[in-house]
C-alpha cells in the first residue's frame, strides 16, 4: 500500500481561484499534479496548452503528470518536454504520429514517458512498448470530458494490464484516470493500479481529503 499515489486533475479545479486550489493540494500532501492537455483533435474538447501548465507547475513543488490528449509530433510534445516540474509525459497509444520514435523523443528529454489506452482498446497492444515505457494509463472513461461515470468493466481490464507488466522486471506505475471514487478506488487497487488520477469527485465536498484518508486507513490496515 505504501505506493499508491494521487493525481488530482487541475482540469477539475476552480480556475478562478487557481492559486487557492493549488495551496489546498499542496496542504494535503497530493504525489502529483495531472495535466489533462486537449487539442480538439484527438479528443472533442480544448483544455489547455504547455503556457498554463508551466505556470501552474512552476508556481508550487508538487511534480506535474501531464497527459497529452493530442495528435503527435515532435513540434506538438517538445514544449511540455521543456517545463521544470513536469516529471511525467503521457502519450496516447491511439493518437496520430504515435511511435516508438516519439517514446524515445519523450524519454530522451529526462522525463519519465507513459503510454495511455482508451476503454475500447485491447491491453495487449501496450506489449511492444514496455521497454520503453515508465508508465501504463488505462482510462475508465473515454478520454475527453471531466465527471464521467466509471466503466465497470474496466475493473478487469486493469487486472489484464498488472498480469502484463509483471514479466517486465521494470518498475512501471499502473496508472487509471476516470470516474475514480471511494465506491471503486479499492477494487482497482486490489486489480493492480498504484497511481489515481482524480478529477471532479477530488475538487468537491472536501473529498480530496476523505480520498486520502481512506488511503492512509489502507496502507494502515496492510501493516
Amino acid at each position: 500500500m505504501n505506493n499508491i499515489k494521487v493525481s488530482p486533475s487541475i482540469f477539475a479545479a476552480n480556475f478562478l481561484d487557481i492559486r487557492k486550489e493549488i495551496e489546498n493540494l499542496e496542504n494535503l500532501g497530493v504525489d502529483y499534479i495531472h495535466y489533462d492537455i486537449m487539442d480538439n483533435h484527438f479528443v472533442p474538447n480544448i483544455s489547455f496548452g504547455p503556457l498554463i501548465t508551466k505556470q501552474i507547475a512552476q508556481s508550487t513543488t508538487i511534480p506535474g503528470d501531464v497527459h497529452l490528449m493530442i495528435d503527435l509530433s515532435k513540434k506538438s510534445v517538445e514544449p511540455f518536454l521543456v517545463i521544470d516540474n513536469v516529471e511525467i509525459v503521457t502519450v496516447h497509444l491511439e493518437a496520430n504520429g504515435f511511435s516508438r520514435e516519439i517514446l524515445d523523443f519523450v524519454k530522451s528529454s529526462g522525463k519519465k514517458v507513459g503510454i495511455s489506452i482508451k476503454p475500447g482498446t485491447a491491453p495487449e497492444k501496450i506489449k511492444d512498448f514496455l521497454d520503453l515505457v515508465d508508465l501504463v494509463l488505462v482510462m475508465t472513461v473515454e478520454p475527453g470530458f471531466s465527471g464521467q461515470k466509471f466503466l465497470t468493466q474496466s475493473i478487469e481490464k486493469v487486472g489484464i494490464v498488472k498480469e502484463i507488466l509483471k514479466s517486465y522486471k521494470r518498475d512501471i506505475y499502473l496508472e487509471v484516470d476516470g470516474g475514480i471514487n471511494l465506491e471503486n478506488i479499492k477494487l482497482l487497487i486490489d486489480k493492480g493500479a498504484n497511481l489515481f488520477v482524480i478529477g471532479s469527485f477530488f475538487f468537491s465536498n472536501n473529498n480530496g481529503r476523505k480520498i486520502l484518508e481512506y488511503l492512509s486507513k489502507l496502507k494502515y490496515s496492510s501493516l
